[in-house]
């Protein structure tokens, strides 16, 4: 479990590792606008943003390519849909921390995430009141806290 206890605010929401790199993410979704109101969140708190994709082939092929520290993942997409891009990359790597960012409301589409090896998930649309709640999964997911 994480306890938020033991770190402050900062710790929290910041985009480094201990060490001080920065925690490299890999944002998939169909909707540009999506990415940039994620990928200009995560940046401006430290984040690195390793790469996009905008479907699940190209996630896969991302994943392979960038290894990043945490992926966040649409679950609605053309193509292959997150939930079937969560099992192959947990099956090329079992340590893969997979955060599932989606306007689904639907619990068995989040649950099969989840069951499939996703380490958290974020309700769309990401508002300003959740920024704090979505950085500390973030956080969380890549640390593996």
């Amino acid at each position: 479990m994480f306890d938020t206890e033991k770190y402050s605010k900062n710790e929290l929401t910041n985009g480094y590792k201990n060490d001080g790199t920065k925690l490299k993410v890999l944002i998939v979704d169909d909707s540009m606008a999506q990415i940039r109101l994620l990928g200009q969140m995560l940046k401006s708190v430290g984040y690195e943003i390793a790469g996009e994709a905008y479907d699940g082939g190209n996630a896969l092929i991302g994943y392979k390519q960038l290894s990043p520290d945490v992926v966040t993942m649409d679950i609605t997409m053309p193509g292959m849909e997150g939930d079937e891009v969560v099992k192959n990359i947990i099956q090329y790597d079992s340590q893969a921390r997979i955060v599932m960012v989606t306007s689904l409301a639907d619990k068995g589409h989040i649950i099969d995430c989840i069951n499939s090896g996703a380490k958290g998930y974020i309700l769309k649309p990401i508002i300003s009141s959740q920024i704090y709640n979505t950085l500390i999964t973030l956080k969380k997911a890549a640390t593996g806290d």
